[in-house]
This record gives structure tokens, sequence and C-alpha cells, in this order.
């Protein structure tokens, strides 16, 4: 890959010319210092790039060579990879080919993920969707994320996003945009999840019987009929999860969809309408044996928009598939002369 033999060799040859200043007042090997001229131009053409308008959607979404660039270099190296893999498995290629790489291909779909994650976010504000500071954190945690996985290939974080043709600002707008689309997306089918709270008190487990934990759990039913706060009976009294600290594992509850959680829970939350508290639910499972007191509460978007990237929920995901069909249908898109820079520096 003609980028990434590129700043390795710059990378050298500035190491090269670091060492020669720093021992003598004078450049032993001007081929060191014209190679550190070439890394500096062509830093300086890459970071120009990155400001020019590569395409235009919908009329009023224009889209940087920082983002562009992010999304075709992923694109090329997936195909990069999937290419040398084919060409490994087959016994009769030559051993020194070169994985061909069909750019046309690697083009389209990186503006086909561009034109997604953009018309998402576009509508994830449309819907009013807001991110907390929760889902900040979770933003920064991604990026946090993507440091620690260049660093572990020993490049800086500077040069992992030279050879992204991006740069830090574009990056942490792509996350949250990627994000805040996710979340809508989530929002379309939230009523296949329930997010609830729970109290737990079990039997047969070693500390109660049946019938001291059906007492237990019929006291703190009564506490919550009188009005008591269900948090701090939840955080006193339940018995799900608790850590060496006594604090619950647990404390925001859980996000689940059907057939995720025991058969009486989930139909227990299911039937429940936002904020309201069940009865008592009694539950005999290979499990556990026990008695829950269920709290609905909001459907967390975070947490589905996190079980649908785990592609376990067929229904749910098709409805979402079909919601990005429909977004980038006939969008109109235009590509800018600047787009060929990118074949130009993979070739």
């Amino acid at each position: 890959m003609k980028r990434f033999s590129k700043i390795i060799a710059a990378l050298s040859a500035l190491a090269v010319v670091a060492m020669s200043f720093a021992g003598c007042s004078l450049v032993k090997d001007m081929d060191d210092v014209e190679a550190y001229r070439q890394q500096k131009e062509e830093r300086a053409k890459s970071e120009a790039q990155m400001q020019e308008t590569i395409l235009k959607i919908a009329d009023d979404i224009t889209v940087s060579g920082a983002y562009y660039g992010w999304f075709f270099a992923n694109e090329f190296n997936a195909a990069y990879a999937r290419e040398a893999q084919a060409l490994e498995a087959d016994s009769s290629a030559d051993s020194s080919a070169t994985p061909e790489v069909d750019y046309e291909a690697v083009k389209e779909a990186a503006k086909e993920n561009i034109i997604a994650t953009k018309m998402g976010y576009a509508r994830a504000i449309e819907q009013g969707i807001e991110l907390t500071k929760a889902d900040y954190a979770a933003i920064d945690d991604q990026i946090d994320q993507i440091k620690a996985t260049v660093a572990q290939q020993g490049i800086g974080y500077t040069d992992y996003l030279y050879l992204m043709q991006t740069n830090a600002e574009t990056l942490e707008q792509i996350v949250t945009e990627e994000y805040t689309g996710a979340l809508y997306f989530a929002d379309l089918v939230k009523e296949n999840y329930a997010s609830a709270k729970h109290i737990l008190v079990k039997y047969d487990d070693g500390v109660h019987t049946k019938d001291e934990a059906s007492k237990l759990i019929a006291d703190i039913k009564k506490e919550l009929d009188g009005g008591a706060d269900f948090d701090k009976l939840m955080n006193e009294k339940s018995e799900d999860g608790r850590l060496a600290d006594g604090s619950l594992a647990s404390p925001d509850g859980y996000t689940f969809t059907k057939g995720q959680m025991v058969p009486e829970f989930e139909a227990a939350a299911f039937a429940l309408s936002e904020g309201k508290i069940s009865d008592i639910v009694a539950v005999e499972s290979e499990g556990y044996k026990g008695f829950h007191i269920v709290k609905k509460m909001p459907t967390n978007l975070t947490e589905v928009a996190s079980a649908l990237m785990q592609g376990t929920d067929a229904q749910a995901n098709a409805i979402i598939e079909a919601e990005k069909v429909s977004l980038t249908h006939d969008v109109k898109v235009e590509e800018t002369d600047k787009i060929g820079y990118y074949v130009e520096q993979y070739k």
C-alpha cells in the first residue's frame, strides 16, 4: 500500500535526520533531508485535502476530505484483507502476488456508509434525540479504545490518523454521528425492548426458605404501596447480584427483548406502563427461585443500540435495514473531482 510504505519510510528518515542534527551541526546524508522534505510536502498535501469538499449529499450536506478519508481507508483495508486471505487460500496463486483491490467498489461502499451515517444522524436530530452525559462518556470511551488499539501497534495516534486520511476532530465527529444515528435506529424498534429495575428476594438458596422470602417480599411491597422510594428499597433489600462492597451489580436495571429473561419476569415487565410497579412476581427456574417486584423504566436507547450491534434480534434488524434503505434511496449525491485523490494514494 503506497500510503503505508510512504509513512514508514518518512518516519525512518525523520529519525535519522534528528540523530544527525543531535550529533553535529552538519547533515551527513542529504538523501535523508530530501526524504524528510518529501514527507512534509506529503503531509501538507494530505492536510489540504482534508479541508476539501468530496461529496455533497441531498444538496445541504457536505462531506470533507477528513470525513470521507476515514470511510475510504476502512473500506480499502477491509477489501485488501479479503483479497489477501483469498490469495493465501489459493494454493495455485503466485506467492509474490499482490492483492488486487476493486477501487470502484471501495468508493461505492464508502459512499453508501457515509450516506447512511449522515442521513441517520440527520433523522435523529429531526426526531429530537439528544445525547446524555453517559452517551458522551461512551463516545469518549470508543475513541479511547481506538487510541489503545493504535498504541498496541506501535504507531503514534497522529500518524495513525494521517494514514487514515483524517484528524482527531473529524474522527470525534464521525463517532458522534454514528452513535447518534444508532440511537435513532434503536428508537424505531424500542417497542421490542423493555427496561426495568427490580427487587428480588430468593429462597431455597441457603439463606431464606420460601415462606421467609414470601414474608420479606410482602413487607417490601407494603412499603412501596405506602409511598416508599423504590430505589432506596432496591439498594437496601434486593438480592440481585450483590458486589463485595454490598452495592448492586446493576443499579440501573436491565434492557432486554423477548426471550432474554425468565418468562415470568419478562411478561411482568412488558405488561407494565412506564413508571409503574408490578405485583409480586414468583419465579421458579433452573437458575434460582425467588420473588420479584418489577418497576418499568423508560426504554434505554443506548442499551437497545448496544444489543442491536450483537445482531441477535432478527426482527428488529430487519426493520432497521429497511429504514436504512428508505433513508438512502434516491438520495442525491454529487462527487467532486477531489475524490480521485484517494485512489491515487492507495494504488
